[in-house]
């Protein structure tokens, strides 16, 4: 935030930020399991990040 207050630069796909990126997933999939939620699409945690 301090380096992007305005978050207008996206860092999905980045490779610097490939660990936390699937943290990230990891932590959503796990919520999603706690709460029963099967409304989204599965979290892939291996998919290509590269935004294309």
């Amino acid at each position: 935030m301090q380096e992007d207050p305005m978050e207008l630069n996206n860092l999905y796909g980045q490779p610097e930020y490939a660990q936390r990126t699937r943290e990230l997933k990891e932590r959503l999939r796990g919520l999603r399991t706690q709460y029963r939620d099967t409304t989204g699409p599965p979290i892939q945690l291996n998919e290509d990040q590269s935004g294309k």
